[in-house]
């Protein structure tokens, strides 16, 4: 249900790098890791409450972003895992309670976010939600996710935040990860940390100018209005 502009990208190769050894850089335990060879996530805890609380801030229409980070190969392992680091709000989009849209401003805004915030790490997926309708693909996002995500690093996201229910795709034929895939851990490395601050400040910084936006107009009619009664009932000389 969701619709991408998109800007044409070049193709980009996953980093080499050890499950075994993110594991053990980040405290976690590698005996929790299962053993199949579908992709791994690691989300910062940070990015994924993000991603939860923007998608329950309007319940009345559909709501995304994109996932920002890195991907990684494990020869040993044969298998990819994605390391999210930044969840980043779309804003300018255009949508319903059943449809999505991103546009070119949606672009720009996401791209400045990036560019400034996080320029060494690159988008690896996307995510939208469904209010009240559950959690799956609809034919429109499966045509999505093979356009623009096609990898099979590539993920999706979608949220029904009222059901609290969520699913986690992978690649261009939206596979379905299993829950004990997707692994939330909180890095020892903080040197993004004040991005995802100035980020958050941006995202509620937009929402306030928005909202100004609206009131400002409001505010001065209802100070002519103050004027005009306050003029008419002045006493004469």
């Amino acid at each position: 249900m969701s619709e991408i502009e998109w800007h044409e990208t070049s193709e980009y190769q996953p980093s080499a790098g050890l499950v075994a050894a993110f594991c053990t850089e980040n405290h976690l335990s590698p005996a929790h890791i299962p053993p199949t060879k579908q992709p791994l996530v690691f989300i910062e805890r940070q990015a994924l409450e993000a991603l939860y609380d923007f998608l329950a801030h309007d319940l009345e229409r559909e709501h995304g972003g994109v996932l920002v980070g890195q991907p990684y190969y494990d020869s040993q392992a044969r298998r990819f895992f994605i390391v999210v680091q930044a969840a980043v709000p779309a804003q300018e989009t255009e949508g319903s309670s059943i449809h999505l849209q991103f546009t070119p401003d949606t672009w720009d805004y996401i791209a400045g976010i990036i560019e400034e915030n996080f320029p060494e790490l690159v988008i690896v997926g996307w995510y939208h939600s469904h209010p009240a309708l559950g959690v799956f693909m609809s034919g429109i996002d499966r045509a999505t996710q093979r356009a623009f995500y096609n990898h099979p690093w590539s993920l999706a996201v979608v949220v029904d935040p009222i059901a609290q229910q969520t699913g986690w795709f992978t690649g261009p034929g939206c596979l379905i990860l299993n829950e004990r895939h997707v692994i939330p851990f909180e890095s020892p490395d903080r040197s993004y940390a004040s991005g995802k601050s100035r980020l958050g400040e941006e995202y509620w910084g937009q929402q306030v100018l928005h909202k100004l936006r609206w009131l400002l107009p409001f505010g001065l009619l209802t100070l002519c209005a103050a004027l005009l009664w306050w003029y008419a009932r002045r006493p004469l000389a």
